[in-house]
Order: C-alpha cells, then sequence, then structure tokens
C-alpha cells in the first residue's frame, strides 16, 4: 500500500502511526447462494468490480476476502482492485473444531496455491465453499 500522508499542520509527511479504512469480512459472489439460499443477481466479476468501487467511493483502502473455506474468488477481487487504491489481502473464515469462527487473513502476494495448503493444515480438504470444522480448537 502506498499512501501520501500528510500532517494537516505543516504539510509535511506524517512520520506516526498511518490509518486506513479496512473491510477485514468481505465474502465473494456466491455467498447468499451458499449460505443463504438467495442468488446475488450479478455475475462474480461484476460484483467484484462493485465491491472494488464501493470500497473506493467510502475510501475504504484494504478488503480481506473471507470466504468459509474457500479461496476461490480472491483473484476476481484482486483483478478488480488492479491498478486502483485498494489493497486486497487473501484469506478464509473457517470454524475450529468447537465451532468458533476466526478469520485467517494473509499478506496481498500469497498465492491461492499456499491459501489452499493453509486450509489443509486446518484440516479442510475440500476446496469450495462449506461449513466444515478445521481439525484444530480454537488455540491450537
Amino acid at each position: 500500500m502506498t499512501a501520501n500522508v500528510l500532517n494537516n499542520k505543516t504539510n509535511k509527511p506524517n512520520r506516526g502511526a498511518e490509518y486506513y479504512r479496512c473491510a477485514l469480512q468481505v465474502n465473494p459472489h456466491d455467498y447468499l447462494e451458499n449460505f443463504r439460499g438467495a442468488k446475488e443477481g450479478i455475475d462474480a466479476s461484476t460484483y467484484a468490480k462493485s465491491m472494488v468501487d464501493k470500497a473506493e467511493e467510502l475510501n475504504i483502502s484494504v478488503l480481506a476476502i473471507t470466504d468459509h473455506n474457500n479461496v476461490n474468488s480472491v483473484p476476481m477481487f484482486k483483478q478488480a482492485a488492479e491498478g486502483r487504491n485498494v489493497t486486497i489481502f487473501p484469506g478464509f473464515e473457517l470454524a475450529s473444531s468447537e465451532g468458533i469462527h476466526v478469520l485467517c487473513i494473509y499478506p496481498p502476494e500469497t498465492s491461492g496455491t499456499e491459501l489452499e495448503r493453509l486450509l489443509g493444515g486446518f484440516g479442510i480438504k475440500e476446496v469450495g465453499p462449506s461449513s466444515a470444522l478445521a481439525n484444530k480448537t480454537f488455540s491450537e
């Protein structure tokens, strides 16, 4: 991420903390159908683009894509954000063996293969949206 943050009083670069508006649980296009029984009404590519458009409109500079046990929609969001002021953090949401939901968010450069490997490390072997529980407890 790049930011040109200036101190309001001196108009010089701010050397302190930088703050970003973030949406850290963005669901993909097919979430409604997979988990709520309703269709979105637009295709996946248009959905991703509209989410990035809305993020820019609201000055949100970080989106974390966190579908349940699934990372298939991350590339579409990355493509929609190319050349834009929105950084995509790939990830997934999973439920621990006791059912506690956890958002797992990784650096922007994390590949789909690596994300799938990480899901497998939690015992999620089927790639795709599901409500299957991980094989690890929350504390693990």
